[in-house]
């Protein structure tokens, strides 16, 4: 029999950093599109894989973070994905604020 591998989970503060990661993210991808880098475009996508591991790690912990506040979950992760506004200064004092887009 094959002995089942169990992986460490991720905790609150775990979670709280991917947020903070995300943003960081969003940041550099918005200052090389800004930029006149020739290697913007290949910079751009690895960022972009990055920030799909992230999702996907946030993602799947979410469920968990959301019960522990108390704030009801979305129905489905396609219906109302995470995304950050890099404009809105409140997000950016809190670093890794990730919120859902309004309807």
């Amino acid at each position: 029999m094959v002995d089942r591998v169990q992986l460490p989970r991720l905790s609150r503060s775990d979670v709280e950093e991917l947020g903070k990661a995300h943003v960081a993210l969003a940041a550099v991808d918005a200052m090389l599109r800004d930029g006149k880098w020739a290697g913007a475009i290949g910079a751009i996508a690895l960022i972009g894989q990055a920030d799909q591991v992230i999702a996907r790690l946030y993602n799947k912990a979410e469920a968990s973070v959301l019960r522990q506040t108390g704030t009801p979950a979305a129905e489905t992760a396609q219906g109302a994905p995470l995304e950050q506004s890099p404009g809105d200064p409140a997000d950016q004092e809190q670093y890794g604020a990730l919120k859902r887009p309004e309807a």
